[in-house]
């Protein structure tokens, strides 16, 4: 049911090389000129209906839409671990339908005007966390749509995921320290080598809480352990001021 191809009115726009997903993202809301802006990755494929649920979203009340991220029925234990640490929150049944605190860049729609008034939120990459909290600094919400669904399918190696995860890790951990007050990051920095143990229970919590995700939680959990001792390994190394290249 995924869309296979591009209609003909697409249009391909250059990112820089080697550029992170948030980095295209911002590079494709800056090629377009529509009041909605729908992002997305080639590992979400959309249904063939997921144009026209865009198209009949309602955003007169939310700064953005999120639907929900299912999962392949053939995933693999490397595809399952990714889902685990990534998707798990936006699966269906689990991510409730209506107002939410938060929605995956990976399968959202946003309104145009709302995006322009938080602009400094997202010119260096579009990093959902941060725009949603810009978002809700001015008392905008989020929803989510059961309509616009999309199904998981991994593209990416092992170890394009392990460089992919270390680097982004190393980005959230470099912003997250500098934009605290000096006592708390020197807090942070001291306590960063305890992300893995929080990181990893949290993502485990969730996937005993969701039943379809429990019996491919055994079979994961090797690959899951890599990625995220990559993230967290990228978050640590961020906090303590080490530089993306």
């Amino acid at each position: 049911d995924a869309v296979s191809e591009a209609p003909a009115w697409a249009r391909k726009v250059p990112g820089p090389g080697g550029a992170l997903i948030p980095e295209l993202w911002t590079a494709g809301i800056e090629s377009t000129e529509a009041d909605r802006v729908a992002l997305t990755i080639v590992h979400c494929q959309p249904n063939r209906n997921w144009l026209e649920a865009l198209q009949a979203a309602d955003l007169s009340s939310a700064a953005g839409v999120g639907g929900p991220i299912r999962q392949a029925p053939d995933a693999d234990a490397v595809s399952w671990a990714i889902y685990l640490q990534r998707y798990v929150p936006f699966g269906p049944g689990v991510v409730p339908v209506g107002e939410v605190s938060e929605i995956a860049g990976d399968n959202a729609l946003y309104a145009r005007d709302r995006l322009e008034e938080v602009r400094d939120s997202w010119q260096g990459g579009f990093w959902e966390l941060d725009v949603h909290a810009a978002f809700r600094a001015r008392g905008w919400t989020l929803r989510v749509d059961p309509a616009l669904e999309v199904e998981h399918r991994n593209g990416y190696s092992p170890a394009e995921f392990v460089r992919q995860r270390f680097r982004h890790g190393l980005l959230f951990g470099r912003g997250r320290a500098d934009a605290m007050p000096v006592a708390r990051r020197a807090a942070y920095r001291v306590l960063s080598p305890a992300i893995p143990l929080l990181f990893g229970r949290k993502v485990v919590q969730r996937a005993l809480a969701w039943a379809p995700a429990r019996p491919h939680l055994i079979g994961a959990a090797p690959w899951l352990i890599l990625f995220l001792m990559a993230w967290s390994a990228g978050e640590v190394a961020g906090a303590n001021g080490r530089r993306a290249s």
